[in-house]
């Protein structure tokens, strides 16, 4: 990547490097159309690994190449849509001189579904573009849904000197099993991290015993757990240097010892057989953010579990790990962890740990659709702020509150939550589906009418709605960026009074379009929970009149009747 992304790049050099590292034995050239610097030379990267290969004489390298990204002005954005996928392939085939040999899915685009994605994969591969098709950047649960629609050969992820989630989280285990290739990128850390490991007392110690460099007990380290590194040299003594560590052979000590440094979790301790005595239990109780994980636990504490939060204790979920293990020593034996926990990665070493003191552990998974953890959230917000802080104020809030949070948190972990399985070495999984509890002290019918709908529907077609619902109060709700939200009250308030809406309330977003900043943007809750809570509203006998699908979906989140205008 580094050979046409750097700002000073300079492709006689770019070349030798590539030269070299053949020279020096390398099998497999990691390529991509974003490899490149500036707007216009995308697929640069590519035509660099054609010149070297159209010119060698000797055995060919594997070309991996990929797609799913396209160019929006200086930005790579992810796209995943099967046009967009056939289009760079084509641009690829024609950088590279001819059909590439394994072509992978840059990353998952959470807009596009990944069934999508790969039956693109698979289609190029039956038009003969490519050989082979793989994934980069994925999840256990992805690649397999991924299997069902194509032949996965190959899985690139980041592996390495500072990433171990691949091997926590079951990634490299499940590959193998499958007899799935595994390619590890950024293997030192990227340019920031990499000059780190040359100062490393173990590595540097195992480098001086077998007379190469630090990189290169990196390299061979990847190779005895099986995988391919990809270390993205940009000088031919560098890529020779790292090359040296696949011919090295590390003994078992010095692996385990990696293992350790690095981050890796050893092999599950054994099960506790069946019918033997269980010394404790540690329970996981995982969500996305306001899943509701606090409520469920206090059960657990009335009855004596130690509670590990890092929201009350701080540090890092490894760090909580590391606690347990301290204090399952000390002679406790019943814990309840209550952390998002939504990868395989951040519940290994909690398993682990757990298991190397004979406690069994079971999961919790609170199912709890993002649309009812929006808005839990906003209750939360509401519950310790009296209102909805304003997108400068969440911004200096969540420096020190972990509770006032932006939305796209919960998006991000919704899209990156693995759901949890036994063969993670779970005693058992819990599946607690969401349930909303009615509020005794909200009594009052009403209607909610998305501000578009008062143009959609005649005055009387709103009052027939409002008659339905039995509605004693109304509220008028809508985004209108960077509108005079004086002029827009005014006119919303006037179509309510039109349609007789009983003592209208109006409640605007003004804020940017582009991911969410606030909570008060539909379809998001913000504008509509407070006035539910302000005005005592039972949503149960309520109804809200939208003009989208999403406004659908809200409805039955507050649990109104929804109607479409």
């Amino acid at each position: 990547m580094r050979l046409s992304t750097d700002p000073d790049r300079d492709e006689a050099a770019a070349i030798t490097t590539l030269e070299a590292a053949l020279e020096a034995g390398a099998t497999v050239l990691d390529t991509a159309p974003s490899y490149a610097f500036g707007e216009d030379d995308a697929h640069h990267n590519e035509r660099l690994v054609a010149r070297v290969l159209a010119a060698r004489v000797g055995p060919r390298p594997l070309v991996s190449t990929k797609g799913g990204l396209r160019r929006e002005g200086r930005a790579w954005v992810v796209d995943g849509r099967a046009r967009s996928i056939r289009a760079s392939c084509e641009r690829s085939v024609e950088a590279l001189g001819g059909p590439v040999d394994l072509y992978l899915l840059h990353a998952v685009d959470p807009k596009t579904p990944l069934a999508t994605s790969v039956r693109a994969l698979a289609e190029l591969e039956r038009a003969g573009l490519v050989r082979a098709v793989g994934l980069s950047n994925v999840t256990v649960d992805q690649i397999e849904e991924a299997r069902r629609h194509a032949d996965i050969r190959a899985v690139q992820i980041a592996a390495g000197a500072f990433d171990g989630a691949a091997f926590r989280g079951g990634v490299v285990r499940h590959c193998r099993a499958a007899g799935i290739d595994v390619y590890a990128h950024s293997p030192f850390g990227g340019p920031k991290r990499a000059p780190r490991l040359a100062r490393d007392e173990l590595l540097s110690a195992l480098a001086a015993e077998h007379d190469v460099s630090a990189y290169a007990i990196v390299v061979a380290w990847l190779a005895a757990r099986g995988l391919v590194g990809l270390p993205g040299a940009r000088r031919p003594d560098r890529a020779r240097a790292a090359l040296a560590g696949v011919r090295l052979a590390l003994s078992p000590e010095a692996l385990a010892r990696l293992d350790e440094r690095f981050g890796v979790a050893s092999p599950l301790p054994p099960a506790r057989a069946a019918g033997s005595a269980s010394t404790g239990e540690v329970v996981i109780v995982m969500g996305i953010q306001a899943a509701g994980k606090s409520e469920h636990v206090r059960g657990y504490e009335a009855r004596g579990y130690t509670r590990l939060n890092r929201d009350l204790l701080g540090g890092t979920l490894r760090g909580l790990a590391q606690r347990l293990d301290e204090l399952a020593k000390a002679g406790s034996t019943r814990f309840v962890l209550d952390n998002t926990y939504t990868t395989r990665a951040s519940r290994a070493d909690v398993i682990s740990r757990a298991r190397k003191h004979g406690l069994d552990v079971r999961c919790v998974h609170l199912d709890t659709p993002l649309e009812q953890a929006q808005i839990n959230a906003v209750e939360r917000l509401l519950g310790r702020y009296g209102r909805l802080p304003s997108p400068e104020e969440l911004r200096t809030l969540q420096r020190t509150d972990p509770q006032a949070f932006a939305p796209t948190v919960l998006f991000r972990t919704r899209r990156e939550l693995e759901a949890p399985s036994e063969e993670e070495g779970f005693a058992a999984v819990e599946r607690v589906p969401f349930e909303r509890q009615p509020r005794a002290d909200r009594t009052r019918a009403a209607i909610v009418v998305e501000h578009r709908a008062l143009a959609a529907l005649s005055a009387n077609a709103l009052a027939r709605l409002r008659d339905e619902a039995g509605a004693e109060i109304s509220l008028v709700f809508g985004w209108a960026e960077g509108a005079e939200e004086d002029r827009l009250r005014a006119e919303w308030a006037e179509a309510a009074a039109a349609a007789a809406l009983p003592g209208p309330t109006i409640a605007i977003c003004p804020h940017a379009a582009g991911p969410p900043i606030c909570w008060c943007r539909p379809p998001l809750p913000g504008l509509i929970v407070p006035w539910l809570r302000e005005e005592g509203i039972d949503a149960a006998r309520s109804l809200l009149v939208g003009t989208h699908p999403s406004h659908d979906a809200m409805a039955r989140a507050l649990g109104m009747r929804g109607v479409r205008a």
